[in-house]
């Protein structure tokens, strides 16, 4: 598996998140709960920028990003969105060398989307 090199670590503190270009696709790396991981950054639904949602903890403890633009829910570490509908943004490995977070160049796990503008990016599939 390849990676691209992406930020310093130093540029992703604790409680963060932000959205990296990883072989021409947008990902939105977060640093939560002492993790750093990697999920497609284009909201499926419209192409909204996920990087620039709130994480935030369920009730499950599981933490989401909630999409800005319609409130799209995913969960940061697996894709996966508690709204059933059959959808789950692709999921990219990370690993840190040197202080400098590397992201896979393809998801380690495939999204899953509805027929939609954004279905395509991200590797999504019907």
């Amino acid at each position: 598996m390849n990676y691209t090199k992406t930020i310093a670590i130093s540029e992703l503190p604790e409680g963060t998140q932000k959205a990296v270009t990883v072989a021409g696709q947008e990902v939105a790396l977060f640093h939560h709960g002492g993790k750093i991981t990697a999920i497609c950054g284009t909201c499926p639904h419209q192409g909204g920028p996920l990087a620039e949602g709130k994480v935030e903890r369920g009730a499950d403890g599981v933490l989401r990003i909630v999409c800005p633009w319609h409130g799209w829910k995913f969960d940061i570490a697996t894709g996966n969105t508690p709204l059933g509908l059959g959808v789950r943004q692709a999921v990219y490995n990370v690993k840190i060398q040197d202080g400098i977070i590397f992201v896979s160049d393809t998801p380690s796990v495939p999204a899953i989307s509805p027929a939609s503008p954004a279905r395509a990016r991200c590797g999504g599939r019907e």
